[in-house]
């Protein structure tokens, strides 16, 4: 929306805010702890989701080994990264918001601490990067 040179911004995060990424996350996890041999100390229920990647593997599997953290992060991400991410949806009334937002001239912007990669693979999923003018990841 601009009026007298005033430029109207929204920014707004993914995850749990425009949109619930909670079963491809942990589809991913459960795929990553499969594949690594490892059986998590907690249950793998959406309460988990929310640290930073590395953090959250690590209270999972009940281990601070590098190794072994890096290693689940590596079949997280290929897990997520290749059918999981696609697996989040919009929370009922987000698109229309987004839409009659940006119809008023509204610049929409999302902040994020997912990675670029699945975040892109996200947004061109659900027919949504023509409503953003900028996405910022932690590794963009």
């Amino acid at each position: 929306m601009s009026d007298a040179g005033i430029v109207v911004t929204a920014v707004f995060d993914l995850d749990g805010t425009l949109i619930d990424s909670s079963s491809g996350i942990l589809s991913a996890l459960a795929a990553a702890f499969t594949s690594c041999g490892v059986k998590p100390v907690r249950p793998l229920v959406s309460q988990v989701i929310g640290p930073p990647l590395l953090e959250m593997l690590s209270l999972l599997s009940g281990s601070s080994d590098a190794a072994l953290i890096d290693r689940l992060a590596e079949k997280f991400k290929y897990h997520y990264d290749g059918d999981g991410c696609l697996q989040a949806f919009p929370f009922p009334g987000v698109e229309s918001m987004l839409q009659g937002l940006r119809s008023l001239g509204v610049r929409l912007h999302i902040v994020t601490n997912k990675r670029a990669y699945p975040t892109g693979r996200i947004i061109d999923h659900l027919g949504w990067r023509s409503l953003f003018d900028l996405i910022y990841s932690p590794d963009s």
